[in-house]
């Protein structure tokens, strides 16, 4: 490692005058497997600790394809994000990774019922935030699907639930695009204002063509204070 640090040198190759070197690890009371750095490596390095940030999570998943159910989730529940406990007795957890596997196992299960995949979702984030992310998702039977919201913006129920609206907006979020957006901005024109600026920021985090049309630059001259 110090031939690394010092020698900027790997083998008899040297490194690029311009690499960057960043390393990685986890605190000893998180229950990990760690070795602790001798005092002549950590004074040659500068150390930051990281925290789990929701709202830099949303916008991430937002731009990566992340299940509209899981966003919505982490977003009525963000200290689900990451709701770890070095002494827990569950097999696992809920953190950003296993999050992201979740997205990944909700997409192989389609439409099917939830709970008849509890043990998978179980085995990713942990028993507890299983139950109550399933739960959640059973929920969102009352959200309108994207087929009506295209096919009547104008009369398609908003909800006044806060949990329902923020599944809407990441519903939305994930799916608009140049094709579908002159129609779909009249039903989101309708929801209240704060979740207008999150379905809009969200979908153009995914998709960042869509600010160049003519209907959402018409909303950014009315509303964009909001926006950005």
């Amino acid at each position: 490692l110090y031939k690394v640090l010092l020698d900027r040198n790997i083998g008899q190759k040297n490194l690029h005058p311009k690499t960057a070197m960043v390393a990685a690890g986890n605190l000893a009371t998180s229950g990990a497997i760690v070795n602790r750095q001798g005092t002549a490596t950590q004074s040659r390095m500068v150390h930051l600790t990281l925290s789990a940030d929701p709202i830099g999570w949303i916008e991430w998943a937002s731009k990566n394809n992340i299940d509209f159910r899981v966003i919505s989730y982490v977003s009525n529940f963000p200290d689900k994000l990451h709701d770890f406990d070095p002494k827990h007795s569950d097999k696992t957890f809920s953190c950003p990774r296993t999050w992201h596997f979740l997205s990944r196992i909700l997409k192989v299960i389609g439409d099917k019922p939830l709970k008849d995949s509890l043990v998978n979702i179980a085995g990713t984030i942990g028993e507890g935030a299983a139950r109550q992310f399933v739960s959640f998702s059973e929920s969102l039977i009352e959200l309108p699907s994207m087929k009506e919201i295209i096919a009547n913006p104008f009369t398609t129920k908003v909800s006044d639930k806060p949990s329902l609206l923020h599944a809407v907006t990441h519903l939305i979020a994930a799916h608009l695009d140049e094709k579908i957006v002159d129609r779909v901005i009249n039903y989101i024109n309708k929801l209240p204002i704060e979740f207008q600026t999150i379905c809009l920021q969200n979908a153009i985090h995914r998709n960042r063509e869509l600010i160049n049309q003519d209907v959402i630059q018409s909303w950014i001259i009315e509303k964009g204070e909001l926006l950005l």
